[in-house]
């Protein structure tokens, strides 16, 4: 059986889902369940931490449906921690619903999305890594052996919202301002389209002046000319006729320049709107990627954290000197927020594992308060083993 879809990725998370997308371009029709039974949650390690049952749910009703958690509705916080919940992330059914999709996929759960895209004829070419930490990826499709997708029709959904919420330092930094609730536009777009709104009532308000203008010009040429005809004999009606036409030619070309001159008066009002909003473009992305550059220090900076000894929870030395830095680089950026992961070695039992893990994540995200953050912008979790990021347990 011959694939018929090629997946290119660029970074593990985006790479997932482009094989979502191509699942769905074979599938068109697939509603929720059908996509579930398709990708179980199996495949993501986030089912180990019993957290959550499936890798897809439905737009404004993500729930924990198992642990200790059961039940409770997910904050706008975690939902964009665990979730790619941006406007142009969200997945489109058929049926017109819009769906959520797990976001961080680690090594090991990427490999079993790859595997399990196999079975439906979608092949994964091997993503490509992301210059730097955190930036965000793309992936695209490629029809292949002859493979044309089906065109259907599908319900409309919801409308879409353009303005995104500035969520974590683990988002992506698209350049958009918010509140943390969708909807609306962006700051950018909306000052766009006042100014060419502002530009449009010029523009009439110039055509309306001249053409009032143009009017009262002939009218008071024609009345003089009026008058002056009572004045003459007949002989003379033929020549003022012929001035007549003059004068209206020179009133309509004076007209047409005057056009002419509001048309390329509003042209130049509107090229000089083009370059600022380039301009305030090119300034976003200057930010964006001077963030991303301190982003990625951040990321090289919490995986040197280590701790005194096994099974302890007190920070070395160099871990504090580390973590004085990461203080610095959230103090720079108050939009950051931050999520705090702590591990342990598989050596003694799950509970212990877990515990250590715990406490590890806290005495950072501790530290990091006693240095003025505020603790709402960062979430601590313990891995426990299942996870290890070294040999060793000071990690």
């Amino acid at each position: 059986m011959a694939d018929k879809v090629k997946v290119y990725g660029k970074a593990q998370n985006r790479t997932a889902l482009g094989i979502v997308h191509a699942y769905l371009t074979l599938h068109p029709k697939a509603d929720l369940e059908e996509l579930r039974k398709a990708f179980p949650g199996e495949i993501h390690t986030k089912t180990y931490n019993k957290q959550y049952l499936h890798l897809f749910y439905p737009k404004g009703g993500v729930i924990h449906d198992c642990g200790p958690r059961n039940g409770e509705v997910l904050d706008a916080k975690a939902l964009d921690l665990d979730f790619f919940d941006e406007e142009d992330e969200l997945i489109d059914l058929a049926d017109g619903s819009r769906i959520y999709f797990q976001k961080f996929w680690g090594e090991a759960d990427y490999l079993r999305m790859v595997e399990k895209a196999k079975e439906y004829e979608i092949t994964v070419a091997e993503f490509e890594r992301t210059e730097k930490s955190f930036e965000k990826g793309n992936y695209r499709l490629e029809y292949i052996n002859g493979y044309v997708p089906p065109v259907v029709e599908t319900k409309p959904s919801e409308p879409k919202d353009s303005k995104v919420r500035f969520a974590s330092a683990f988002a992506d930094l698209g350049g958009y301002s918010g509140d943390g609730d969708k909807g609306g536009e962006c700051s950018c777009c909306c000052w766009l389209k006042k100014i060419l709104a502002l530009l449009a009532l010029l523009l009439m308000l110039l055509l309306l002046f001249f053409l009032i203008r143009g009017c009262s010009a002939k009218t008071d040429d024609r009345q003089a000319r009026l008058c002056c005809d009572c004045c003459c004999e007949d002989k003379d009606l033929n020549a003022g006729a012929g001035n007549n036409q003059a004068d209206d030619a020179k009133a309509n070309a004076l007209a047409d320049a005057q056009n002419a001159e509001a048309d390329a008066a509003a042209k130049a009002a509107a090229d000089k709107a083009k370059a600022e909003a380039d301009s305030i473009e090119a300034a976003k992305e200057a930010a964006r990627k001077a963030a991303q550059a301190e982003l990625d220090a951040l990321h090289t900076q919490f995986n040197n954290i280590r701790f005194k000894e096994t099974g302890s929870a007190a920070l070395n030395s160099n871990s504090k000197k580390e973590l004085d830095a990461i203080a610095e680089l959230l103090a720079k950026y108050p939009d950051f927020k931050i999520k705090v992961i702590g591990h342990a070695s598989q050596d003694g039992t799950e509970e212990a594992n877990q515990r250590v893990s715990e406490n590890r994540a806290n005495a950072a995200k501790d530290y990091l308060v006693k240095k003025g953050i505020s603790e709402d912008r960062i979430i601590a979790e313990g891995r426990g083993a299942r996870e290890p990021i070294s040999t060793t347990d000071q990690s």
